[in-house]
């Protein structure tokens, strides 16, 4: 299940990023995911806030990817022979602060301060609402502030190549061997900041509704799969090892499936991820 029941906060783009710097309440931004590059910034007060503090904060998650392919064929009803290439790729991440300050807007922005940005020139020809070619801008209306942020970083990504051969020597025997080549690369980082740094932050998105001069806008949190404290596992299918077997196979067949081995997966992004260079 999710970590919370309506995750609304995006990940800072970096851990650089101080109170007071770029990243600030109330400023316009036209990119979700660059909320440093204000197009606006507020020109009055803001509106009323809320802040809660959460101490001793800890976050860990693991992720593991693996991938195997296999191939079975048979020659002449005695001889088999098995061939796979796999990957696989892990990542773990622990961050830990002292304290986690998170500040928003207590209300939403009126419609009146919200015409009046979408009246600033920079704003309206984004929003442009007398026209097809129109895009929404973003509010940010939460920072996530944390203390004594840690952060450690593990990562592993091996890849590898395994045979397997059997013979029929009699109706009931069979006799074999197998060989696995395997290479691993680990890598370990970790930092703990010196001050206090923003983690996250929320964005209101300010969508045109109608056209021209009669035009109004429509405010929503902005939602993403990106979000932080989303559990990505229900969008994540088992994977496991695929077989595909031949059965009677000829000396030609074999050749030609020997050679067609990296087009077992149909999809060339996967194929290059799965066979890329280190």
């Amino acid at each position: 299940m999710p970590h919370v029941r309506d995750p609304t906060y995006l990940l800072a783009p970096n851990w650089t990023y101080r109170p007071n710097g770029p990243i600030a309440l109330g400023n316009i931004i036209v990119d979700p995911f660059r909320p440093q590059y204000a197009i606006s910034k507020p020109t009055k007060p803001l509106p009323e806030m809320e802040t809660v503090t959460e101490n001793n904060w800890l976050f860990e998650t693991e992720k593991i990817r693996s991938v195997n392919v296999s191939i079975w064929t048979r020659l002449f009803n005695q001889l088999s022979l098995k061939l796979g290439p796999n990957r696989q790729r892990a990542e773990s991440v622990k961050i830990v602060m002292k304290s986690l300050e998170t500040t928003y807007f207590r209300d939403e922005p009126s419609m009146q301060d919200i015409q009046a940005i979408a009246n600033e020139p920079i704003v309206r020809s984004i929003l442009n609402t007398d026209s097809l070619f129109r895009s929404p801008v973003y509010m940010v209306t939460g920072l996530k502030v944390a203390k004594g942020f840690q952060l450690t970083h593990y990562g592993s990504s091996g890849r590898g190549l395994s045979a397997e051969i059997s013979e029929s020597v009699a109706p009931d025997m069979f006799v074999g061997g197998n060989a696995n080549i395997e290479r691993t690369t680990t890598t370990s980082n970790g930092f703990e900041a010196a001050g206090d740094i923003i983690f996250a932050y929320q964005l209101l998105i300010i969508k045109p509704k109608g056209w021209g001069p009669n035009a109004t806008f429509k405010l929503d949190d902005y939602r993403h799969k990106a979000a932080m404290l989303v559990d990505s596992s229900s969008d994540e299918t088992e994977e496991g090892e695929i077989e595909i077997e031949y059965g009677g196979a000829t000396v030609d067949e074999v050749v030609t499936i020997q050679e067609g081995i990296t087009e077992v997966n149909p999809d060339k992004a996967q194929q290059e991820w799965l066979f890329q260079d280190e």
